[in-house]
C-alpha cells in the first residue's frame, strides 16, 4: 500500500495536467443521482469555513500533504450521495477546511485504472457501495493510515470520531448557503 501511495504522491509519477473537473468551480457529478449535491473543488476552499474537495487530481493532494505535513482525508461515497449530501456539507464539518487535504471518490468507480481506483484498492476500501473515510498521514516519505470510519454517521458522531486524528472543528462564520452548495440543506448537521 505504501509503495502505491508514494507513487501517487510523487510529482512525476502521474500526468500533471489537472482533470477536466478541476477547471470548473464545482463538480456536478460528485455524488449519485438519488441525492444530488454539488462539491466545491479544492480551489474553492476557504480555510476554517468550506472544504475544497480533490476529485480528479488525487496526486496533487498527496504532493500538497507531503509539502505541508497536513493529513489527507479520503472519502468514498456510495451512489446515493447520502453522506456527502447530508453530513460532509454541514457547517461545523466544513470548519476542518485547512486542517487536512480532502479527497472525494464517488462510487462505484467506473475506470479501474484511475488514480481513484488505485487509491481505493491500496486502502482496501469498498470500490462499489459503502461510504468510508480514511485519514492518512503523509510525513517523511511515508503514508500511514491513522483512522478509518466506515458507514453513515451524523455530523456530531463523525466529528467525534475524527478528533483522535487531530481534526478539531470550530464555529463556522459563513452562512450555510455559502458553505454547502446544492438544492437541499444537509439534514444531519449538529444543532
Amino acid at each position: 500500500m505504501r509503495l502505491l501511495l508514494l507513487r501517487l504522491a510523487a510529482a512525476g509519477a502521474l500526468a500533471a495536467a489537472p482533470a477536466a473537473a478541476e477547471t470548473a468551480d464545482v463538480d456536478f457529478a460528485a455524488v449519485g443521482p438519488r441525492d444530488p449535491a454539488l462539491a466545491p473543488l479544492a480551489k474553492m476552499q476557504i480555510a476554517g469555513s468550506r472544504i475544497g474537495w480533490s476529485l480528479g487530481d488525487i496526486p496533487s493532494a498527496f504532493r500538497a500533504a507531503a509539502a505541508d505535513g497536513l493529513p489527507i482525508v479520503v472519502v468514498t461515497e456510495g451512489d446515493d450521495g447520502g453522506l456527502f449530501a447530508n453530513v460532509l456539507r454541514c457547517p461545523t464539518f466544513n470548519t476542518l477546511a485547512g486542517q487536512a487535504h480532502f479527497i472525494l471518490i464517488p462510487l462505484p468507480i467506473a475506470d479501474e485504472t484511475s488514480d481513484a481506483a488505485k487509491l481505493v484498492d491500496a486502502l482496501h476500501m469498498d470500490p462499489a457501495f459503502n461510504s468510508t473515510i480514511a485519514v492518512l498521514a503523509a510525513a517523511g516519505g511515508r503514508v500511514n493510515e491513522i483512522l478509518r470510519v466506515a458507514g453513515y454517521l451524523d455530523e456530531a458522531s463523525l466529528i467525534a470520531k475524527l478528533k483522535p486524528a487531530g481534526l478539531s472543528p470550530g464555529r463556522n462564520p459563513l452562512p450555510l448557503d455559502s458553505i454547502a452548495l446544492g438544492g437541499q440543506a444537509p439534514r444531519d448537521c449538529a444543532p
